[in-house]
This record gives structure tokens, C-alpha cells and sequence, in this order.
């Protein structure tokens, strides 16, 4: 599958890699991010999110990450650096995060995406891209209202 891969872990548990979805920045900037969570009979109510943001400057402190898809707004402030890679014009950062898995549901019921990322004082604002938004509405149908728990 192109947006997603599932992996069988045990009797009950399944996990889920949710491919990156691109959102793109006023100016050259690119926001890619992915999410990685289990859906298992214990609850185990976070998902992992991955971010990368491609950008004509290296970003090593990220504040913050918003996402907002309609009414619904997850904001993550406790995020990792992972690394930085080095494009030939422009720069991808790496971050990691982790979001509750229910907000993570809710940001799926909705196609169009706006994010914003708080970099050392100023503000990223970018916006899903249409394939984004077939991508998301179809992760929706096929994974997310699967979902057993």
C-alpha cells in the first residue's frame, strides 16, 4: 500500500506506519509527517509522529507543532531533534513527537490540513497539498475507522 504499512506484532496487536503526507509552506518550505501507532486491547492511547521540514535554513529547536484539520487542533511542544540533511539548495530537518492516539483519530475525519511550526520566535504556516488530502481521506476510510480500539 502506498499510505500505509501494517505489521503484525502479536496475537491482538497490530502496528501502523502511516506514510508521509506532504503539506506545503508559504514560501519554499515543506512539511512532511508521519505517524506510527498500535491498536491493541491494552490501551495504549499515543501515537508516534514524525516530522521532517525541508527548508532554505537548517531548523535545530522546533517550539512547536500544530496541526489543525477544521475544529480539531493537536499541539505538541515536547519534540526531539533527529537529525539534518543537507539537499543541495536546502536543508531536511528530522523531529519525532508523540500525540494521543484519539487526536490523532479526529485529525483524520477531516480532508484539509493546516499546520504550524513555532522555530526559535517565528512561524511556519503551511497547508495540505490536494494529494495530501486524497491520502488523508482515504486513510480515514481504510485504517483509521477500522480501528478496533
Amino acid at each position: 500500500d502506498k499510505l500505509v504499512e501494517t505489521f503484525f506484532v502479536e496475537e491482538g496487536i497490530t502496528q501502523y506506519f502511516i506514510k508521509p503526507l506532504m503539506l506545503k509552506g508559504e514560501k519554499k518550505s515543506t512539511l512532511y509527517v508521519d505517524f506510527t501507532f498500535r491498536d491493541q486491547e491494552v490501551s495504549n492511547d499515543s501515537a508516534t509522529v514524525n516530522f521532517s521540514i525541508e527548508d532554505e535554513n537548517t531548523l535545530k529547536k522546533i517550539e512547536n507543532l500544530t496541526l489543525i484539520a477544521s475544529d480539531q487542533t493537536v499541539s505538541v511542544s515536547d519534540i526531539s531533534f533527529l537529525l539534518t540533511k543537507d539537499r543541495g539548495g536546502s536543508f531536511e530537518s528530522r523531529y519525532s513527537s508523540r500525540m494521543p492516539l484519539e487526536e490523532v483519530k479526529k485529525l483524520f475525519e477531516k480532508e484539509e490540513w493546516k499546520a504550524t511550526v513555532l522555530n526559535e520566535g517565528s512561524t511556519m504556516r503551511l497547508t495540505s497539498s490536494g494529494k495530501a488530502e486524497k491520502s488523508i481521506e482515504k486513510l480515514n476510510d481504510r485504517v483509521f475507522s477500522q480501528l478496533v480500539h
